[in-house]
């Protein structure tokens, strides 16, 4: 095992990308990749399982019990024993082969208590690629005030983790931008970027997620200001 870091990944029938994630933390140089335990914790009804467990031979994960995303996340971090927990979502590309070497290794220079990354859409078109440049520019200035990260790539200390009470599981929507913004400005930096796909954007329509993300800064105390229907287009 490694004392240095944890894997949490959240899933929820991802067995058209899952694959490609595990792929990319195979490419990691990041020498104890193969040591580390990465969790991912599924509630999927297609093959993200045996997709996930086809990678046992080459990394060291384990498949549990997941649930809403929020739950999903405590769930694997609770398991944890490492310095750092790293929670991914399953539809993401790391990109770069020492995003996950730099992350810890500034964490650790710095005494951070959390970092994220910057995020680019994977094969998008030109609207994809401004709002995300768009929410890159917002996190790079709020950085320096009230910052956040996403749950596509957000490396925690766990003990920071843990005093922070870990997600809220009562939150639909947003609990990565809730808790990653109880971190003080001086514990926090990005570094890096990830790739992720547009397929949200695309199942629920751009206006609603823009709609989603802006009503999530406004209300970031209202746990219930999101609807469940919004909710279920976005998780399902």
């Amino acid at each position: 095992m490694n004392p240095e870091l944890t894997i949490v990944i959240p899933t929820k029938n991802e067995e058209k990308l899952i694959g490609t994630l595990l792929a990319s933390l195979l490419e990691q140089d990041y020498p104890p990749i193969r040591t580390t335990k990465i969790y991912v914790a599924d509630i999927s009804t297609d093959r993200t399982k045996e997709i996930a467990k086809s990678f046992a031979d080459h990394l060291n994960i384990e498949v549990i019990e997941g649930g809403p995303v929020a739950i999903a996340r405590n769930n694997g971090a609770a398991r944890a024993k490492s310095e750092f927990v790293l929670f991914l979502d399953g539809d993401m590309d790391l990109g770069k082969k020492d995003i996950i070497k730099n992350a810890v290794a500034i964490a650790q220079k710095k005494q951070l208590d959390c970092v994220g990354a910057y995020v680019q859409c994977k094969n998008g078109n030109i609207l994809d690629g401004f709002l995300y440049g768009v929410s890159n520019g917002i996190q790079f200035l709020s950085k320096f005030i009230s910052p956040f990260a996403t749950g596509m790539f957000m490396l925690f200390r766990k003990s920071a983790f843990d005093a922070l009470g870990g997600f809220d599981t009562k939150t639909l929507f947003g609990e990565d931008y809730i808790l990653s913004s109880k971190v003080p400005p001086k514990k926090f930096d990005m570094k890096g970027c990830v790739l992720t796909t547009n397929r949200r954007f695309k199942k629920i329509g751009y206006w609603n997620m823009i709609r989603m993300m802006f009503l999530n800064v406004i209300h970031f105390k209202d746990k219930n200001y999101i609807s469940s229907r919004d909710y279920k287009n976005y998780w399902e």
